[in-house]
């Protein structure tokens, strides 16, 4: 019995054990939510990678470019601290026809594409050193130094891009050919030293031989190319592609004194003596030399060079291109620009011609070539669709004109500005200044000015600006902007309430230097 009570016992506690419960599953909505709010955290995490991504992106290129700027500044002062009194050319071509900024963007710009040539010393140090040199840091003749010279012939200013084995890229010499144009940021600005050697021993440097015969001699790059076995300097009509394809080529980065007697030698001063005798303001770089040799050809003194962009590895005579390129680069910089002031002010009397009357613009004046308020058709209203018609015009110190208006020095009109003379005025209108269309506004317009001997003494420039845009190599640098295609200080379209607005790439950059 006591078992039949036991085993009852247990059944009864079995049965009066509360169920289990049973576990349920997610439902569909629940899985859902679930599964969106997942989506919903990873796209957020993942956006926020990106904008940090970006950012740091965008801070990254705008470092480079601050940095690719600055370089620049810097190498600009340090040659402009060294200059030769005696010449200084600032030569702005006509711009180019509209480009666009990069491949994705409008094409509505006129490219600026200006040049600087002088002499620079640094008094017998040899801080001009050449590149194209073979004994650089060769591991045969490591305690031997490349060739380097105290002064050389110094250009700012563009470069022609070209592939590795030497083919131009997109852009000839001129810059004209329009029909295979590079944009903005494909251009490449080359710095140029041609080295001026006073001595040079080829023992000291052999198998050294950027030209067929050895390094040039002063006579044979820049004399008149009368005489054999000179063909035909820079300034004596010759062919810079044809009789110095080392130049243009960008292999040439020094000239030695003349072996034969009466030649010159390889200094600053001798070139800038030679030169000085010499039309380099005409309107087709043809004029006579004063010694009656032939015609000259200055311009080949500010016409760029080719600036290798990559390295050949099929031509064996372009392998070493790049290495050897007697040049140093700076890519994807375009719409170069200088202006130069003499320090004097804009109208330092005002429109009443009375001083201290409060209407007064003593604002610096600068000189040089840029964007006209007037369009072809007579108004100031530049037509988006046909940005090619848009004008340049000079701003000359010799000549009044609407951007110039208190210049020449005039007495018969009114008081005379007490910035201006009227020896400085004929001095840049019979020989410093060129334009050839004088300030008048036109498509083709340009400006050239050339201070050489006592006229550089006299009436040099006391500071140069340089303006220029820069574009980061992978394109994150941009922002809309109100388009002013005739720097007028209002947006375009003119008249109209609504500006004209468009996406720029890079970012523009002013920069002043002053001249000792």
């Amino acid at each position: 019995m006591a078992r039949i009570r036991t085993a009852s016992r247990s059944a009864s506690s079995r049965r009066a054990a509360p169920p289990r419960p049973r576990r349920r599953a997610f439902t569909l909505v629940e899985l859902s939510v679930s599964v969106g709010l997942l989506i919903l955290a990873m796209v957020t995490v993942a956006g926020i990678f990106s904008i940090s991504s970006d950012a740091a992106g965008r801070t990254a290129s705008h470092a480079e470019l601050l940095e690719a700027s600055a370089a620049l500044h810097q190498r600009l002062g340090d040659n402009l601290s060294r200059i030769v009194p005696g010449l200084l050319i600032i030569e702005s071509p006509p711009p180019t026809q509209a480009r666009a900024e990069t491949t994705q963007g409008p094409r509505y710009f006129r490219l600026r594409h200006d040049r600087l040539v002088f002499v620079a010393s640094y008094g017998g140090e040899g801080a001009f050193e050449s590149v194209t040199d073979p004994t650089r840091g060769t591991p045969q003749l490591p305690l031997r130094e490349p060739a380097a010279a105290s002064d050389a012939l110094v250009y700012f200013g563009p470069g022609i891009p070209v592939v590795g084995d030497g083919t131009p890229a997109g852009i000839r010499r001129d810059f004209a050919d329009e029909s295979i144009a590079l944009t903005a940021s494909e251009w490449v600005f080359l710095h140029r030293a041609i080295l001026l050697l006073t001595s040079y021993n080829p023992a000291d440097h052999p198998d050294w031989s950027p030209a067929t015969s050895g390094p040039r001699h002063m006579g044979q790059v820049f004399t008149t190319g009368a005489l054999p076995p000179f063909p035909g300097g820079m300034l004596g009509g010759g062919s810079l592609e044809t009789n110095f394809p080392e130049y243009y080529e960008g292999r040439l980065d020094a000239v030695v004194s003349d072996p034969v007697a009466g030649g010159l030698d390889a200094t600053g001063a001798s070139l800038i003596s030679f030169i000085e005798g010499h039309t380099v303001t005409d309107a087709d770089f043809a004029q006579m030399f004063r010694e009656n040799l032939g015609p000259a050809r200055a311009s080949a003194l500010w016409e760029p060079s080719l600036a290798p962009i990559t390295a050949s590895f099929t031509d064996v005579n372009a392998a070493d291109h790049f290495q050897r390129a007697a040049a140093t680069f700076l890519p994807r910089l375009a719409d170069f620009r200088i202006e130069w002031t003499d320090g004097g002010r804009i109208d330092p009397l005002g429109p009443d011609d009375l001083p201290n009357t409060g209407d007064e613009d003593f604002s610096t004046r600068w000189f040089g070539l840029g964007p006209s308020p007037i369009r072809v058709d007579g108004t100031n209203v530049p037509d988006i669709t046909a940005p090619d018609d848009l004008r340049y015009q000079a701003k000359m110190r010799a000549i009044a004109g609407p951007q110039n208006p208190a210049n020449p020095n005039d007495d018969t009109a009114s008081p005379a500005n007490p910035d201006n003379d009227a020896l400085a005025t004929a001095a840049f209108v019979n020989r410093i200044e060129w334009s050839p269309f004088g300030v008048s506004p036109n498509v083709d317009a340009r400006y050239r000015a050339v201070w050489r001997g006592s006229d550089y003494d006299r009436y040099r420039p006391r500071a140069l600006r340089f303006s220029y845009r820069l574009y980061d190599a992978n394109g994150r640098i941009q922002k809309p902007a109100h388009l002013d295609l005739n720097d007028d200080g209002v947006a375009d379209p003119e008249p109209g309430v609504t500006p004209f607005n468009v996406v720029r790439w890079g970012q523009e950059f002013s920069v002043v230097v002053a001249l000792p």
